[in-house]
């Protein structure tokens, strides 16, 4: 017996030397199952596991010769990159952002190629980084934000024994108040001056406000209200020629309200302010459920349904009082409804004139040569990307074509197909009215000879 080939390889074709990234680790693998093994690391198995650089080397024996063969690996430490925690930035602010590892090669997600770079405006920056044979990347999300605006609202005097609250505004902010507290809002019970500095990051913003507590004044807005969608009521805070500090942010004596909501109004006479609250609430008149827009071709019928959430129907044109009406042309139908509450709502759909085509494919066809029916077509007025396939009854395809005026002649490769029942398949697209849709239909025809 001839003395044995050694073979020396990797998990991942080390067979030559190896340059690797990081500290591996990565198998090596003698071969020559059932040989005996002795690596200069000591190990007498056919496979070691190594982690660090160096050159392995294994002798392999058996009972007729021996061998040997060697390897150099190389591991190269990747590099470390840390461009930092996620920062805020007020406007006109710029931040350096360092990719460190000197000498190495950088690419930015901005396209620079440079160890630093400056960022100034909200976006998402990476780099990675490499040394030739490892790569190492970070990100770092940077958020500019406007310059904060605190505003605490104009000085202003409460009655005795009333309270209220300053909100710093700017959600996720951190706060400062006068007394201390860090919250966003601050409940205020006595007279003082209060101010509040508010940090975004490296935005900064402050504002004060004088609050003096006094006497009381009589403010009534009257019992809650019910609205239809579309009406409005005027509120009313009365005592003419005092200081008004409405919710929506109005300063007159009187404010319209549309929308729901609880309405309160602040009146103060330079010794007190004095709140009252309402409630407006808008009724929502269920949503009118006709279908979208659609079609109908003459002389079908089509149901227009307007749900049956309604006390009243008044169909135009029409006159009917029902929640549906069958319609059998082309128009515009409008449907005037009134719900329990008494409020109106109008509906309308547009129904267009369109009579979709469609295909026939005959069931059977005589390719005699008389010149009747001696093809097999399909027929349709408005098909689009037409393809027809024919097949045996083996499932091999002996026919195929996109021109639908063709039609098969009952033939395969010259040769006239036997007396039978043949599949076939056709893919096309029609217009649905705006839409183009594909369609798939499979059926059989007969040949008959």
């Amino acid at each position: 017996m001839g003395c044995l080939a050694v073979a020396f390889r990797a998990s991942s074709n080390l067979g030559s030397n190896q340059t690797l990234c990081g500290n591996g680790p990565v198998t090596l693998d003698a071969g020559n199952t059932g040989d005996t093994y002795l690596w200069n690391t000591g190990a007498t198995t056919k496979t070691i596991s190594v982690n660090t650089s160096g050159t392995y080397l294994v002798t392999i024996s058996n009972p007729a010769c021996a061998g040997t063969d060697s390897v150099t690996i190389t591991f190269i430490p990747a590099p470390i990159v840390n461009l930092g925690q996620d920062t805020t930035l007020c406007q006109n602010q710029t931040v350096t952002l360092n990719a460190g590892n000197p000498g190495l090669t950088y690419l930015w997600s901005t396209g620079a190629t440079t160890q630093t770079i400056i960022a100034d405006s909200t976006a998402s920056y990476s780099v990675t980084v490499s040394n030739g044979n490892c790569v190492a990347k970070d990100t770092i999300i940077v958020s500019v934000v406007s310059p904060l605006v605190i505003n605490l609202g104009p000085d202003m005097t409460l009655c005795s024994g009333q309270s209220f609250t300053l909100n710093a505004g700017n959600p996720g902010a951190t706060y400062r108040w006068s007394d201390g507290s860090a919250l966003d809002t601050l409940h205020v019970t006595n007279t003082g001056i209060y101010w509040v500095q508010v940090n975004i990051g490296t935005c900064v913003g402050s504002d004060t406000i004088r609050v003096t507590f006094d006497t009381a004044v009589s403010v009534n807005l009257g019992p809650d209200i019910n609205l239809c969608p579309g009406q409005s009521c005027i509120l009313n805070a009365g005592n003419p020629g005092l200081p008004y500090h409405w919710s929506t942010g109005a300063t007159s004596q009187t404010i319209t309200a549309s929308i729901s909501g609880n309405y309160w109004v602040g009146v103060g006479s330079g010794i007190c302010i004095k709140y009252d609250t309402v409630a407006v609430n808008v009724y929502k008149v269920p949503p009118i459920p006709l279908s979208n827009d659609t079609f109908i071709c003459p002389g079908y019928q089509l149901e227009l349904f307007a749900g049956k959430d309604y006390v009243t129907y008044t169909w135009v044109p029409g006159g009917y009082g029902s929640p549906s009406i069958v319609i059998y042309q082309p128009g515009t139908y409008i449907v005037y409804v009134t719900d329990t509450n008494g409020c109106q709502s109008t509906g309308s759909i547009l129904v267009r004139n369109f009579c979709p085509s469609e295909i026939y494919v005959p069931n059977s066809f005589t390719p005699n040569g008389n010149g009747i029916n001696d093809k097999f077509f399909a027929y349709c007025d408005s098909c689009l990307d037409f393809h027809i396939y024919i097949f045996d009854r083996w499932g091999e395809l002996i026919y195929e074509s996109t021109d639908i005026s063709q039609g098969w002649d009952g033939t395969y490769m010259g040769n006239n197909v036997p007396q039978g029942v043949y599949v076939y398949r056709i893919d096309y697209q029609l217009y649905d009215y705006l839409q183009l849709i594909k369609h798939n239909i499979y059926g059989t025809v007969n040949l008959v000879r």
